[in-house]
């Protein structure tokens, strides 16, 4: 977190919630402001990643993997089919459109 700091974010506190955070920063050596700036930060990431990535077993792996393989096959051999199916002819000549 470097840069100028020009956001402001308010909030309002218990009493007992207020001295808990201010002992807390004391201990810490920091402002109440860095105390619950860096707290917030730092949870706000840990958030934003937890909704940004899927962990996976390596079981779920292994199941994800095996069915993006088989709609892969799948999407393979339809196209062949419809490859297929667009050089046959009906009897007028016309190729089939199923």
């Amino acid at each position: 977190m470097t840069g100028k700091k020009n956001g402001r974010i308010g909030l309002r506190a218990t009493d007992e919630q207020k001295a808990l955070i201010e002992q807390a920063a004391l201990l810490n050596q920091m402002t109440v402001s860095d105390f619950i700036l860096n707290a917030a930060y730092m949870r706000a990431r840990k958030v934003i990643q937890r909704y940004s990535s899927v962990v996976l077993t390596t079981t779920d792996w292994r199941i994800l993997s095996q069915a993006v393989e088989n709609s892969r096959q799948a999407f393979a051999a339809k196209k062949i089919v419809r490859r297929k199916a667009g050089h046959l002819g009906n009897a007028n000549g016309h190729a089939n459109k199923d």
